[in-house]
């Protein structure tokens, strides 16, 4: 499926940051900061922080909690990747940025 605009905030599960799933409802933040779900029909719902705090106390840990709302500011780094290696990531990365896929596989390594 692709993202919706719900009041006035762009909710497209392609790419925004995956807080985390349970069963079968995705809870997703956007660049902007808002929180939207995702359950199993693809039916999509734009949740106040107030929401999506009580979802992630109710459904996950509070290192979780302190993730999604975490405003520290980005810290910028310049990689130098193999082109064989980055060929690879975008032929699989789908509608996903470059930065989503790459923090996506260190949060995975480091088990975040």
């Amino acid at each position: 499926m692709t993202g919706r605009v719900l009041g006035g905030c762009r909710c497209d599960p392609a790419v925004a940051t995956i807080v985390a799933t349970v069963g079968s409802v995705t809870l997703y933040r956007t660049k902007s900061r808002r929180f939207f779900s995702e359950d199993a029909h693809c039916e999509l719902r734009l949740l106040t922080d107030d929401e999506a705090a009580a979802w992630i106390r109710e459904h996950c840990d509070e290192d979780t909690l302190e993730r999604a709302f975490d405003s520290s500011p980005l810290v910028h780094l310049t990689v130098d990747l193999p082109a064989w290696l980055v060929r690879r990531m975008d032929r699989q990365r789908g509608r996903k940025s470059r930065r989503a896929v790459i923090q996506a596989a260190l949060e995975k390594f480091y088990q975040i």
